[in-house]
C-alpha cells in the first residue's frame, strides 16, 4: 500500500510540473499589467511547494499506519460543510 502511494505521487510529478510551468508563465505575463512583483509569485510558489511536500509526508505516514478511515471521515466532513456553505450562502 505504501509503495503504491509513493508511486502514485511520483507518477504525478510530470503533470504537476508541466501545469506549474504553464501557470507560472501565465502569471508572469499577467503580473506586468497588475504590478505584482515576480518575487512575490516566486515566494508563493516556494511556500506552496514546501507545504505540499509536508502534506504528502503526513499522508504517507497515515497510509503507513493504515488509518485512512480517519482521513475518510475528515474528507466527508469537509465535503459536507463545503456543500452546505456553498448552498446556503
Amino acid at each position: 500500500r505504501e509503495a503504491a502511494a509513493k508511486f502514485s505521487f511520483l507518477i504525478a510529478i510530470p503533470a504537476i510540473s508541466g501545469a506549474a510551468v504553464l501557470e507560472s508563465v501565465s502569471l508572469i505575463r499577467e503580473s506586468t499589467s497588475t504590478n505584482v512583483p515576480w518575487t512575490v509569485l516566486a515566494t508563493g510558489a516556494v511556500v506552496a511547494f514546501v507545504v505540499g511536500i509536508l502534506a504528502l509526508q503526513g499522508l504517507l505516514k497515515v497510509i503507513a499506519a493504515r488509518k485512512l478511515h480517519a482521513f475518510a471521515w475528515y474528507c466527508l466532513t469537509v465535503g459536507l460543510l463545503t456543500i452546505g456553505i456553498s448552498t446556503y450562502s
